[in-house]
């Protein structure tokens, strides 16, 4: 996921301007509420405010022929916008995970709803590059309910549920086999591929997450064991 996004919009607006255009076409039911200002005391401007995490915002701020939406950390500005997604169900997330997996799946799913208001305004300088997102999903086969955006970073539909799930196994047997070398190397690099699959459509999901990281440490890992082998096995012929 990214933690910045683009809209290219056939016109120059003022921050003042934006803000005046998502006052009248933002629904703040769904997609929430906004402030102006600073997201930390040593920002050098002032953004559109979005609440993401406990730890971030999306910052929105426009310029020339595009308008930008960005994490940001909210670590000494507008403290009434922390908290907005309680990440207890994720486990213990540092602030890189945080950033990286779910503020920038809040991050695209403004950017779609954003991308869908300037498109009915005509103000898009191309066509749509994103799916608005689908809010008070009904179907339970979908993964849930979602009545606001941030709802939806909490739903992994059942297929992605169990790819990650495998992502997370390979994992774990990867990092138990490393000292195989090979068989632990290709465990883990099947683990970080499986769990790239669910992290680039879905963004971020747990086990997911945690598949990828266990892979990375298992793949290093594995990889020391593969090399130590290959160097043992061409020593041991030329004795």
């Amino acid at each position: 996921m990214k933690t910045r996004e683009v809209i290219g919009i056939n016109r120059s607006m003022t921050l003042q301007e934006l803000c005046g255009f998502m006052q009248q076409k933002w629904d703040k039911e769904s997609y929430n509420d906004f402030v102006v200002g600073r997201p930390a005391a040593g920002a050098f401007q002032d953004y559109i405010m979005l609440p993401a995490t406990t730890r971030c915002v999306v910052c929105v701020y426009p310029r020339k022929g595009k308008v930008i939406l960005a994490v940001m950390t909210n670590s000494g500005g507008q403290k009434t916008l922390a908290g907005s997604l309680v990440l207890g169900r994720y486990g213990r997330m540092g602030m890189v995970g945080e950033m990286q997996g779910v503020a920038s799946q809040v991050n695209t799913l403004y950017a779609a709803y954003l991308e869908s208001l300037f498109e009915k305004e005509g103000m898009l300088s191309g066509d749509p590059k994103r799916k608005q997102p689908v809010l008070k999903q009904s179907n339970p086969t979908q993964g849930g309910i979602a009545g606001n955006v941030l709802e939806l970073v909490r739903i992994a539909p059942p297929e992605s549920r169990g790819i990650s799930i495998l992502s997370m196994v390979l994992s774990i047997i990867s990092l138990v086999l490393f000292f195989t070398g090979i068989p632990g190397l290709v465990l883990g690099i099947a683990a970080i591929l499986a769990a790239n699959s669910v992290l680039r459509i879905h963004g971020f999901q747990p086990q997911a997450y945690t598949g990828h990281f266990v892979g990375k440490v298992a793949v290093w890992m594995s990889a020391i064991m593969a090399f130590i082998y290959i160097v043992g096995n061409y020593l041991s012929t030329l004795a």
